[in-house]
């Protein structure tokens, strides 16, 4: 990637914050049993559907790794790019090119609202570790998160991970 291409590249972000927050009909609906939740349900899945085309949207128009973002945030690219990895795969992304300042909720983001636990899952399962995801850490960046992972992550846990699968 040139220097130009990383110039250009900017977070993932939602033209409508609006679309991770239920709406008042969506929370008036939630009173009515059968259904109120489901007429609710339905609105929730379109709303982060439209969400999670638009994360995708962006991720798509990534070319590839942003190798040079890293180099200030204070871990391996390579390491970085593993963890990158991993989440694209559980979580089905279009691709693994995430920058530091991705917000971590949006690359998360998924119907069900479990991409916290596949993430976790994904962790566990690649690197060895066990990651526990606070509401702080969800509402950070994926570079604080890839900190996260690697100041708990070390090399005797990545060989018993892989000796283990």
């Amino acid at each position: 990637m040139t220097v130009m291409q990383a110039e250009v590249l900017s977070p993932l972000s939602l033209d409508e914050e609006a679309l991770l927050c239920s709406g008042i009909w969506e929370n008036r609906l939630g009173w009515f049993p059968v259904v109120g939740w489901l007429i609710a349900g339905l609105m929730q899945a379109g709303r982060l559907e439209r969400a999670i085309l638009a994360v995708h949207d962006q991720l798509e128009r990534r070319d590839c790794f942003p190798t040079e973002a890293w180099d200030d945030v204070g871990v391996a690219s390579a390491d970085a790019e593993r963890v990158a990895l991993a989440i694209a795969d559980r979580l089905a992304l279009p691709n693994h090119h995430f920058l530091p300042e991705d917000p971590l909720r949006l690359l998360l983001l998924d119907i069900d609202s479990l991409g916290y636990l596949e993430a976790k899952f994904a962790i566990g399962e690649e690197l060895g570790v066990e990651v526990e995801i606070s509401e702080r850490l969800f509402h950070s960046t994926f570079g604080d998160f890839v900190r996260h992972v690697c100041a708990n992550w070390t090399p005797d846990a990545a060989m018993r991970s892989s000796a283990e699968g």
